[in-house]
């Protein structure tokens, strides 16, 4: 029978969700647009061969459409998708900061380092053991290749050799004269790895943290 005076509990999408549903969703597209493309000029550059012409500037354009573009794309991705990583690790830190009696004022004229100094304050004031949380050292690894690609055209120091290991360990990515070529399936997987992240976060975030799920979160 219906009780009328039980509590009934909807779960909606967080807005990560749908913003992390949109940001997959564009991705798909685009990658299929770009697939499309390669289809069509390869044909047109096969035409173009066996009837003996000089086909230049079809190879150049199956290098813009298949390689050039859509390493654009992945890299722009992957600056796009580490800016919600920053924005949901400083939405939680405020939301620890407005749980905590005295609370503990949460720095927010950070602009370098930005994710560790949350890292910090959720582990110091919030109780958070990153250490646990196995997804934590790849979205690291994450933000070091958006650094490639906003301040250095996605070219990799050859001195790190952390970085250009995880690379080559890396079933999505890859390295071509130090340059990082971001592959197929990487940007789902960069969406994988910050659900999954977030999901363990919030886990581990303090029980008062009760109003986070209408803002940008998990609970």
């Amino acid at each position: 029978m219906f009780d009328a005076n039980s509590r009934v509990y909807l779960h909606f999408p967080s807005l990560m969700d749908v913003l992390l549903d949109y940001l997959e969703a564009y991705a798909i597209i685009t990658e299929r647009f770009f697939d499309k493309e390669v289809v069509t000029v390869q044909k047109h550059y096969d035409a173009v061969r066996n009837e003996g012409y000089s086909a230049s500037d079809l190879e150049e354009r199956l290098f813009v459409v298949g390689t050039f573009s859509t390493n654009l794309l992945r890299g722009s991705f992957l600056v796009a998708a580490y800016s919600v990583v920053e924005v949901g690790l400083e939405i939680r830190c405020l939301c620890v900061e407005k749980a905590k009696t005295p609370g503990v004022s949460l720095d927010r004229s950070i602009r370098s380092g930005r994710i560790h100094k949350y890292e910090q304050y959720l582990e110091k004031q919030g109780g958070v053991d990153f250490k646990g949380i196995g997804e934590w050292n790849k979205l690291q690894k994450y933000g070091e290749l958006r650094n490639c690609v906003v301040h250095y055209r996605g070219s990799l120091d050859p001195k790190n050799t952390q970085l250009i290991q995880f690379v080559k360990r890396h079933s999505s990515l890859d390295v071509d004269h130090d340059n990082i070529v971001f592959k197929k399936g990487f940007c789902e997987e960069v969406v994988k790895t910050i659900r999954s992240f977030f999901q363990a976060l919030d886990a581990r975030l303090p029980e008062d943290c009760i109003d986070l799920d209408q803002n940008f979160g998990f609970h």
